[in-house]
């Protein structure tokens, strides 16, 4: 099903593990220590080596650098028309497209 309107705000708002995961997912490292154990606790040992492994390879862009790469774009005289993002994640570069461009 797709998420409600309040389900998506809610997505919107994830950032991924970002640059926590190099900390978090560090079994010798204690600052840590707790949450990690929390969060095994809450989820399968197939969830938690999955989550373990996305945060490799998972970015989280902030939506300053978003906005600036579109302004770019229009700068460079881009004026619309197909766009690919094979990373989109949570949308949140489809959402800053400015307006004058969709």
């Amino acid at each position: 099903r797709q998420a409600n309107p309040e389900e998506q705000e809610l997505l919107a708002k994830y950032v991924g593990w970002g640059g926590l995961a190099n900390e978090f997912f560090d079994e010798l490292n204690p600052k840590y220590e707790i949450e990690r154990l929390t969060l095994k606790s809450l989820v399968s040992k197939s969830e938690y080596s999955t989550m373990k492994q996305s945060s490799l390879t998972a970015y989280y862009t902030d939506p300053m650098i978003i906005r600036q790469i579109w302004q770019k774009l229009l700068d460079d005289g881009f004026e619309g028309g197909r766009i690919l993002d094979p990373s989109m994640g949570t949308g949140n570069f489809f959402a800053a497209m400015p307006r004058s461009i969709r």
